[in-house]
């Protein structure tokens, strides 16, 4: 198996999936301390379901537009390029369950 593939497209898919993870999560949470307060409001439900919910906005596009692009690269047959989302796309999920790991965000 060849798992020959291009280290700064791999670094640059990192780096900005990494990049798009803070900058939605500091995002997220001043609007919704913004929304929500730092009193009663923010222990309510709503509160609650909608961190949940940013949760999986943090989380998932990067994952879904990974995938879209290995089956793209799958059709037209670019290795080094399939290969680099895809350990791309191992390396984020190794990230996330870190950050799930020490607390960072939870479900």
């Amino acid at each position: 198996m060849n798992l020959k593939t291009n280290p700064k497209f791999l670094a640059l898919i990192l780096i900005l999936e990494i990049v798009y993870f803070y900058v939605m999560y500091f995002f997220l949470l001043f609007s919704f301390f913004l929304y929500f307060g730092s009193g009663a409001g923010s222990e309510s439900e709503t509160a609650i379901n909608s961190g949940k919910i940013a949760n999986l906005i943090i989380i998932l596009p990067p994952i879904i537009y990974n995938i879209f692009k290995i089956y793209k690269l799958k059709i037209e047959t670019e290795s080094e390029k399939r290969k680099a989302f895809i350990i791309a796309t191992i390396m984020y999920l190794i990230f996330i369950t870190y950050q799930i790991y020490y607390g960072f965000i939870t479900f």
